[in-house]
């Protein structure tokens, strides 16, 4: 794909779907991979997408009781740089035999990545919903905009290395590290 291009993914369900998405946009132009009608494009099953490059966006996805690998993220950003997931839902989803999944993971050599007007509910196991990963360097990553519904797992903590999203009733340390949280809302179950 080159800088601007727009990839469709017809409506319908798809079961145990792998893919990565691999481009380099443009600022002005960036690469969007994205569902013919948004939430009609359902990913169930064993599902991963990776993402890599930059300026790429990734819009309008369902990710319903769908899980990965053990020790993977459903979507993961790697290697990333101003790329965007939006206005996709993940229901039901992950590994419940799992405590090492992440539903979306901002990789170490991230930076500048967002992930807006998501919907996250009825995670299915103890993992993390939405983990950035820290390394040396500030990753300016945005997380804004989204709904974490029951079991969405959605309050800011430090207590493993990166920020990370994990149920309200486990309140140890509120401070975001190096991404900004911001406008979620949040439902206890």
């Amino acid at each position: 794909a080159r800088p601007g291009d727009t990839l469709e993914i017809r409506d319908g369900t798809y079961a145990d779907w792998r893919f990565a998405v691999h481009a380099s946009g443009a600022m002005t132009a960036p690469v969007t991979l994205k569902a013919q009608t948004p939430g009609e494009v359902r990913f169930t099953g064993n599902v991963r997408v990776e993402i890599t490059g930059q300026h790429v966006v990734v819009s309008g996805f369902r990710f319903e009781d769908a899980l990965s690998s053990r020790h993977c993220s459903i979507v993961e950003f790697r290697n990333t740089q101003h790329c965007r997931l939006t206005d996709c839902a993940f229901v039901r989803c992950g590994d419940p035999e799992s405590t090492f999944t992440r539903t979306i993971n901002l990789a170490y050599g991230s930076r500048h990545n967002r992930v807006d007007h998501c919907r996250l509910t009825g995670h299915n196991n103890s993992g993390v919903t939405v983990c950035c990963s820290l390394d040396e360097e500030p990753d300016f990553h945005r997380i804004d905009h989204n709904r974490f519904g029951p079991r969405g797992f959605a309050v800011a903590t430090r207590a493993v290395p990166g920020l990370h999203l994990r149920p309200s009733w486990l309140l140890p340390d509120l401070v975001p590290v190096a991404a900004r949280v911001q406008r979620a809302v949040l439902q206890d179950p």
